[in-house]
């Protein structure tokens, strides 16, 4: 992908394709219109321009597109430098910055975003906007807004006094540029009321006011392959989101009075932050009631009456581990839909996700772990695979019956699907099986899905059964004031952290490795440990048994085996090797597998069967240590140093497992030397 293709503008679908674009004559105040885009450019420019040197290098490129979506490598890099940099310096300055984003953009192009816009309040495609579709318009971003109040701005720039605006009026006024005071002014609204609206800076002209309100509800610019909509709006897909506590109460819902939603620091001193979360303005009492969702509010995926069976289709190639997607598409689905019920909500969702499908490949290796670059590269075969199918099957389609409203999906909007919902997404009750139990149902949840997680949360999900009621979240403890709302979002690894949410959790007593049960592996780390045997490649058929019933032997078997987490060991590899190390067929059917697989029973086949058992399980930690191409110290150092949000993610995230490794370890160790002091005792 060239650095130019990252800024190409691509020509939105239009609904109404069919309509004649009107010319539009070039005028002075064009100049006017170009130097505010200049200034928004320059601002785009610093954002690349990392060190503040006044150009962008290959590396603050890279960083950039690697946040986007878009990893490279250095030669690809070079390559798109070179394509932009007119002076040959190996740099790109904010000339041919501006330069690149400014030449080309043709009458077509700007009277095409202009109908865009207007069709967005259009709302009954009649040609021109009334006071009720503005009103409605304003409704649907979540603003308290009066129709008088409506009619007043509608006055403020009707020219011919019919009570609406025609598209002609509604050009004149964008390409103008009315400055925003001067309107507000002179269609008579206090400064109280004006800041009912979603009120840009005072410099920002009413033609500006009314693109920001009109991008919020066409939402069809790329997903995270914009660079200028991603640094000037960096958090939320919606320039200026609509409220969404307001959204909530105003569907039936309750906020608690001493919540809001802020923006959260982390510990270290300036750092890029934790993004938004649910605070507490107050204390608030334990057991009280923080939230509450009617049914209608969360998102999920429910067949519509006489909806397209297209959708369908598609969710029925997404396999049950991927659950995510299958939600995405709908997501998606809501996403395109102008005044959607959930935009509100939507356009309050992250542009760009930081999961490891969006890292720079450079950063994906840096990660350093196989099993989970397993999962990184599995999930990116499928979304290549998926966007080719989505493709094929809309090909056809009409637009009427298009799913997405004749919109471009891509690999890289199904991949911001899938993290939105993975990361935000929680399983509740559905509807019922006829045997009474319930259907596991995903279910996105509005207002819940901003509170943070942490393994002691102060707040709880509760479902309820009533009509009125499907969920809600009450204070699980006294929350003081300043305090982040958290709920516990399970027992979960870092793999599933990192791959579904996008961070990593210090010390995470859940985190651990993921080994293959292997004879060679196995017999490796026997010999290291000094207690080689044969019955790992060979096992004897009442060992095969055992095997059998640990499913680690036979078809359909899952050799998948953990250490770490609560467990320290799994069970089942602890009770293996104990009965891969031991010969006494008698001695090991004296015990039950429970007691075989429990590391808590003490040594059932004697100290020295567990003590030759725990020396292999180290061998088996030194070896997984050793596919870690560097050290904790290493990695430490790197943290030090300026690098990119994904890369200093996967570093902590390298440690973390790094560090889990060496516990177990030392912890195995002190269980040897336990054992080696009571041997003596056992031998008498």
């Amino acid at each position: 992908m060239g650095f130019k293709s990252l800024f190409k503008r691509k020509k939105k679908s239009l609904i109404n394709s069919s309509q004649s674009t009107p010319a539009v004559s070039r005028s002075p105040s064009q100049n006017g219109g170009r130097c505010r885009i200049e200034e928004e450019l320059e601002h785009v420019f610093k954002k690349f321009d990392v060190n503040g040197d006044g150009k962008i290098c290959a590396a603050e490129l890279g960083s950039i597109m690697g946040s986007l979506g878009h990893p490279a490598t250095e030669e690809e890099l070079r390559t798109m430098i070179q394509e932009v940099d007119s002076d040959g310096d190996g740099f790109i300055d904010l000339r041919e910055f501006i330069e690149l984003n400014t030449n080309g953009i043709g009458q077509d192009e700007v009277i095409e975003n202009l109908r865009d816009a207007f069709e967005v309040f259009d709302m009954d495609k009649n040609g021109s906007i009334s006071a009720e579709e503005l009103h409605n318009v304003l409704k649907s971003l979540g603003e308290e807004c009066t129709l008088a109040e409506c009619r007043k701005m509608i006055s403020g720039v009707d020219a011919d006094g019919n009570g609406t605006i025609c598209f002609d009026e509604f050009k004149v006024m964008m390409i103008k540029g009315s400055r925003f005071d001067d309107v507000v002014k002179r269609i008579g609204i206090t400064s109280g009321a004006s800041t009912r609206f979603p009120k840009p800076p005072p410099e920002y002209p009413m033609s500006t006011k009314m693109m920001l309100m009109a991008s919020s509800l066409t939402h069809a610019r790329p997903i995270a392959c914009a660079a200028a909509s991603a640094f000037i709006n960096p958090s939320r897909l919606a320039s200026q989101p609509p409220d969404l506590i307001k959204w909530v109460r105003r569907e039936g819902g309750f906020v608690h009075h001493s919540i809001k939603i802020a923006y959260l620091e982390e510990d270290k001193p300036n750092g890029p932050g934790l993004g938004l979360g649910l605070v507490a303005t107050d204390d608030i009492p334990k057991g009280s009631d923080l939230i509450t969702l009617p049914d209608h509010i969360p998102l999920r995926f429910d067949a519509k009456d006489g909806e397209p069976s297209t959708l369908i289709d598609l969710a029925r190639h997404i396999p049950e581990e991927l659950w995510a997607m299958k939600l995405g598409v709908r997501l998606l689905q809501e996403r395109a839909i102008r005044g959607s019920f959930w935009w509100p909500y939507i356009g309050n969702l992250p542009e760009t996700y930081s999961v490891p499908i969006f890292f720079p490949g450079e950063d994906i290796k840096n990660l350093q772990y196989a099993p989970l670059l397993h999962q990184v590269n599995k999930r990116c075969r499928f979304l290549l695979e998926f966007e080719k199918l989505v493709k094929n099957e809309l090909e056809t389609i009409k637009l009427d019956d298009h799913p997405f409203g004749g919109k471009n999906i891509d690999a890289s909007a199904l991949g911001w699907a899938m993290s939105a919902v993975s990361s935000r997404a929680f399983r509740l009750h559905g509807k019922k099986h006829p045997d009474g139990t319930h259907i596991d149902t995903p279910m996105m949840l509005p207002l819940i899905d901003m509170c943070n997680h942490s393994f002691a949360p102060n707040a709880e999900i509760v479902q309820e059964n009533n009509e009125n009621v499907l969920v809600k979240v009450i204070a699980g403890a006294e929350i003081k004031r300043d305090d982040q709302l958290e709920l516990n979002y399970g027992r979960l690894n870092n793999d599933f952290f990192l791959m579904d949410y996008g961070f990593v959790v210090p010390s995470n007593p859940y985190d651990c490795i993921e080994l293959k049960y292997d004879s060679g592996l196995l017999e490796a780390a026997s010999m290291a440990a000094g207690v080689s045997t044969p019955n790992f490649s060979s096992p004897l058929p009442w060992q095969q048994q055992i095997l059998l019933r640990l499913n680690l032997h036979g078809e359909n078997s899952d050799l998948k085996v953990r250490i770490g987490g609560s467990e320290l060991v799994e069970d089942r590899l602890l009770a293996a090797l104990r009965v891969l190390l031991s010969n006494d067929k008698e001695a090991v059917e004296k015990h039950n597998l429970d007691t075989l697989k429990s590391i808590a029973s003490g040594p059932p086949l004697g100290p020295s069967n567990e003590a030759a058992v725990f020396r292999t399980i180290i061998a088996l930690c030194m070896i997984a240590l050793s596919h870690f191409p560097t050290k904790i110290m290493e990695d430490e150092s790197v943290l030090e140093k300026t690098v990119s949000s994904t890369a200093e993610l996967a570093v902590r995230y390298r440690i973390q497992k790094k560090s889990l490794i060496i516990d177990a370890m030392r912890d195995f160790t002190r269980r040897v030397k336990l054992l080696s002091e009571k041997e003596p005792v056992s031998a008498q």
